[in-house]
């Protein structure tokens, strides 16, 4: 069994100042230039920001720099109407997590649901089929 939610709040505040790879530039840099790549080839990419636990939004202070950064590496490619983000951080009350990043399966359509509505507007016109 994993650690509680209490006792994930409790790691994630003591290892606060060690963000880890999480901040990598490198990883933007990566992250901008697969954009790049994709919606040259007119593909249409959407970032998914997973709901999380308040108190994980709360007490990983580099979340905020992370979710920032990836915004605006999102931002700088968004005039192309190809790239667009989700943000479902926020989509879930904490009682529906079983610890600091996972809904319980009893939750898990609440939020699929949410991202199913924002997604609906991002996808094609279905074309008509031919009846022949």
């Amino acid at each position: 069994m994993g650690l509680s939610v209490v006792e994930q709040t409790r790691f994630m505040i003591t290892q606060k100042s060690k963000a880890g790879p999480l901040l990598d530039q490198h990883h933007f840099d990566n992250l901008s230039r697969l954009l790049d790549e994709a919606t040259s080839t007119g593909m249409t990419v959407v970032i998914v920001d997973l709901p999380l636990h308040s108190d994980h939004r709360r007490h990983f202070p580099a979340l905020a720099e992370y979710q920032s950064r990836l915004g605006e590496v999102v931002a700088s490619h968004t005039g192309r109407d190809q790239v667009h983000m989700i943000d479902l951080t926020e989509a879930l009350p904490d009682k529906t997590f079983k610890d600091l990043f996972h809904a319980t399966t009893d939750h898990v359509e609440d939020w699929v649901d949410r991202l199913v509505d924002r997604l609906t507007p991002l996808l094609p016109e279905p074309s008509p089929q031919r009846l022949d």
